[in-house]
């Protein structure tokens, strides 16, 4: 680490260097061996992005040996983590030849997303070093996904940057082959076996131990990992084990209930109750919580267990810090700008909600009630992605429960389903309180993800100025009202792609799949600026 720590030094002013030593004393009373350096790199990476927010952008020297760095800090890493750190280092040597040979480097955007993936990988790699280790194997049970979208934005920093790339990638920069894919596959295997394997071992014995309890608990959900149903029931092994669970603080509270820190084995969770006094209210959350668990998706909340309490019924999830509509408040009232996030953050986080609904429509899921309220968020630590630019990572929740499982296209609806702003008006409803039987449940998604697409950009609160009354003949034919967007500071077809997926008719919205690939060539576009 020494280089890098050098290097660093180059960068922080005198302040910053104190608080680098202080740091460092206080790891080393705290801590020690890997684990100190592993965070240390951390503190050190926060004092120099700390300063490069006021202006200095690390350079790629800088950049490839933090990549340096993680190599070493996990090179005793398997599976996955292993061909993560191997392409890292891959992309650094590239980025090393680059400078050394061409004397020329990537522009500074590419320079800030490529330093986002390095950044977005470092929180990944984390993760496997957390302690204790069993309380946070419920978070680590199937990430191949998380892998490859990382892996897969890498790639395209380094095809944006490099010409080497172009015999891999298409003129439209998707991948023709990616010579990583079978490695984290093989990768993905090993880990799950050697997982399932030391879950039986610490499974094993009569006494009802927390590590055992969680070891059993853990072995079931990838039984039904591996399994890929979804029946509709429940089983009973996603009730909570954990007898010395704790409920914490509430962090708040709606018409469905209340959401609670709860701490489960150790973790810190989120718990969403809801009451369920009558028998139809407990066949409803069954079969949404059993479908639920089986989604795993980078952009969708983890699952974790249900708890219940007399007649109280609740989701224990993964704990995010803040929503989207928080997020954006946060944001609007700190720019300086007067909008709240960059052309390439805003970007990302849009991109990052098409890649959570394009899933939850492939496993026939649709949302219903996409809005800002219902998308989750933890924004990045590192001063130079979050204070200048505001990136963060943003996953969907609250699309199970009273929400229904599409099985066709064609499928009826009867029950108004959404928030009125985020409502697309073919899913608004009729006089008699029921929506038309033309409502088409996908296309209505598309709408409101255009209806929270203009809010990232613009930063407004509600998206539509005035009062609710006659706010269904304001969105409809042929008034067709939609919120103002920001001319002239967002590339003109993001815009274009928004306009496309709020059309007044359905069937001329794009499908989430299709807006994913329109995002990807957006972002190409920026980048290459």
């Amino acid at each position: 680490m020494e280089d890098y720590l050098k290097h660093a030094l180059l960068v922080v002013d005198e302040e910053e260097k104190q608080q680098l030593r202080h740091s460092w004393r206080q790891f080393l009373m705290a801590h020690g061996g890997a684990a100190t350096a592993w965070t240390f790199l951390g503190v050190v990476s926060i004092c120099v992005v700390a300063s490069l927010s006021r202006g200095k952008m690390p350079d790629l020297d800088f950049i490839v040996l933090y990549i340096m760095n993680l190599s070493s800090l996990t090179q005793s890493s398997r599976g996955m983590c292993h061909v993560l750190v191997e392409q890292l280092s891959r992309s650094a040597a590239m980025v090393r030849s680059l400078l050394r040979f061409i004397g020329i480097g990537p522009n500074e955007l590419i320079l800030k997303e490529y330093y986002r993936v390095v950044t977005d990988a470092s929180r990944l790699l984390s993760c496997y070093r957390e302690k204790p280790w069993l309380n946070s194997v419920i978070m680590l049970l199937d990430l191949q996904e998380d892998f490859r979208s990382i892996l897969l934005d890498l790639d395209l920093c380094m095809w944006t940057m490099s010409a080497d790339y172009a015999s891999a990638y298409n003129a439209q920069g998707n991948p023709e082959y990616l010579p990583w894919d079978l490695d984290l596959m093989r990768a993905a295997h090993t880990d799950q076996w050697i997982l399932r394997s030391e879950l039986l071992r610490r499974s094993e014995g009569r006494e009802a131990t927390q590590d055992r309890l969680l070891s059993d608990y853990l072995l079931n959900r990838m039984v039904m990992y591996d399994a890929k149903t979804q029946d509709g029931s429940l089983q009973p092994f996603l009730w909570n084990p954990d007898p010395q669970a704790k409920v914490g603080p509430l962090l708040g509270s709606g018409s469905f209930g209340s959401v609670h820190k709860f701490t489960w084995f150790g973790l810190e969770c989120a718990k969403k109750c809801f009451v369920c006094r009558t028998e139809a209210q407990e066949r409803v959350f069954q079969k949404e919580v059993g479908v639920l668990a089986c989604l795993n998706h980078p952009n969708v909340v983890k699952f974790i267990c249900c708890h219940r309490d007399s007649d109280e019924r609740a989701i224990v999830m993964e704990y995010m810090p803040m929503n989207l509509q928080d997020f954006i408040k946060q944001r609007d009232a700190s720019s300086n700008t007067g909008f709240p996030f960059t052309p390439m953050a805003a970007l990302d986080m849009i991109s990052q909600i098409a890649s959570g609904m394009e899933y939850l429509h492939g496993k026939k899921v649709v949302h219903r009630d996409l809005k800002p309220q219902n998308i989750l968020v933890s924004p990045f630590t590192s001063p130079e992605l979050l204070t200048a630019d505001g990136y963060a990572k943003l996953k969907l929740c609250d699309f199970g429960l009273a929400k229904s499982i599409v099985t066709s296209q064609s499928e009826q609806q009867s029950k108004v389903c959404g928030t009125r702003f985020w409502m697309a008006p073919e899913a608004s409803p009729r006089g008699d309180g029921l929506v038309p039987p033309q409502y088409r449940t996908k296309e209505a998604d598309v709408y409101s993800f255009a209806i929270v697409c203009s809010q990232i950009l613009s930063g407004a609160d509600e998206p539509f100025p005035g009062p609710w009354n006659g706010f269904i003949d304001r969105i409809s034919a042929p008034r067709n009202e939609r919120p103002e967007l920001p001319l002239n500071v967002y590339p003109a077809n993001l815009l274009d792609l928004i306009n496309e997926c709020w059309d007044p008719d359905p069937h001329k919205r794009p499908s989430f799949s299709v807006i994913c690939e329109s995002l990807k060539e957006i972002k190409i576009e920026l980048l290459r600026m």
